[in-house]
């Protein structure tokens, strides 16, 4: 009698990560998703308010260096929009204008 063996351990482990690996890509897309969004509503929220608060400021007398700075900011806004939207994978590039 005559036996001969083969070491499929490396084969089988190959296969295990195949049926791991939709997984597991799946998990990473998810938390990239989770990650984009907290980071995206944790900067644009605080932003808004300093953007209104601006507004605000600007609907007051001023003088000619302060209402340059308000408009400058004003001017922002626009680009917070366009980076929410390109974190949002929609990848839209907005231009901003210049300051």
């Amino acid at each position: 009698m005559v036996y001969t063996g083969e070491d499929i351990t490396e084969r089988k482990r190959a296969e295990n990560e195949l049926i791991t690996a939709p997984e597991q890509a799946q998990a990473a897309s998810k938390a990239r998703s989770e990650f984009l969004a907290n980071i995206s509503h944790g900067i644009r929220t605080p932003l808004n308010g300093v953007i209104g608060f601006t507004d605000l400021l600007k609907k007051t007398e001023l003088d000619d260096r302060q209402k340059r700075t308000g408009q400058t900011n004003l001017g922002s806004g626009p680009c917070v929009s366009g980076w929410h939207r390109m974190l949002q994978k929609r990848r839209v590039l907005y231009r901003c204008p210049p300051c």
